[in-house]
């Protein structure tokens, strides 16, 4: 008998190897109700309070009304929206589904975007203005954080475009680059190393050959595994002076990207072709899970 999880906010049969349920998109990835359930069981919902199979949630009302999902027939309800966190559109405050697909039935009720008092209220669709709103206290929380700053845990939460003030928007400091075209230096004796993973459980030495030192899977083998890694996903370049750069090919760039912290913390996209300097201490991450440090000797 195959050992499946079920899903505690909705009660769904998923398949072991899920990390979001397949109906609500709670994730289960190690929150779950464990049921040994013979093959030739058809039905797709399981009341673990109760025991019994269902074709139906039997907790989907209970929960939704349990966060604030449920929409109150209410005379300010058309002016609430449920805002797609994949394409940002502006969808009904009863839908379900998103014209790009992605199911929205979990996703909090928004205001219209609208003027206020000649300020205009929009919506920036990049991923650095996605944010998990804590439904315990309200505090928009940046979207890949798992825990908000009062303690609530955010597995499962829909990420939401952040709302800005046009007027309010400032310029977001950005780091320092060259551009890399047209560059040269001669082959370099190894200085430095390279930690990888929160603990610096991998270390490699950085040698630089013809001025390059290329990341990824098909140069560390720690990385090989990591599918989001890409076979060459970066490179450090040190110059003449011995000014090392971060850079990204521009013609083969990574899938997944490589990021520099600002001050603050927030992370942004290498640029590629564009050099980023690094110092003895310096981090950046491959993709947004592995962070890496530059040590010198």
């Amino acid at each position: 008998m195959p050992r499946m999880h079920v899903c505690y906010k909705c009660g769904y049969i998923n398949n072991p190897d899920n990390v979001f349920c397949d109906n609500c998109e709670n994730n289960i990835e190690d929150d779950y109700f464990a049921l040994d359930i013979d093959k030739s069981e058809k039905h797709t919902f399981f009341d673990y309070k109760n025991k019994t199979y269902l074709d139906a949630s039997p907790f989907e009302i209970e929960e939704e009304k349990k966060e604030g999902f449920i929409e109150e027939k209410t005379e300010n309800n058309e002016d609430l929206v449920k805002i797609c966190p994949n394409c940002g559109k502006e969808n009904g405050s009863q839908s379900v589904e998103c014209e790009c697909g992605v199911k929205i039935r979990f996703v909090p009720l928004t205001p219209k975007t609208k003027k206020e008092n000649n300020i205009e209220i929009h919506v920036n669709n990049d991923d650095e203005d996605l944010v998990k709103i804590c439904p315990k206290c309200g505090y928009e929380n940046d979207y890949f954080e798992r825990e908000c700053v009062c303690g609530f845990i955010l597995s499962g939460i829909a990420k939401t475009p952040r709302m800005k003030k046009v007027q309010e928007k400032k310029e977001e400091p950005k780091p320092e680059t060259i551009e890399l075209v047209e560059m040269e230096a001669e082959q370099n004796e190894e200085e430095y190393y390279l930690l990888f993973g929160i603990n610096g459980d991998n270390i490699t030495p950085v040698v630089f050959v013809d001025s390059y030192f290329s990341i990824g899977r098909n140069y560390q083998s720690f990385l090989e595994q990591r599918t989001k890694v890409s076979r060459k996903h970066c490179y450090l370049k040190k110059m003449n002076d011995g000014t090392i750069y971060l850079s990204e090919s521009k013609s083969h760039p990574s899938t997944n990207h490589t990021y520099i912290p600002l001050p603050g913390g927030r992370l942004v996209k290498v640029e590629p072709g564009k050099g980023y300097p690094l110092k003895d201490g310096s981090r950046f991450y491959i993709t947004q899970e592995i962070p890496v440090m530059l040590k010198k000797k």
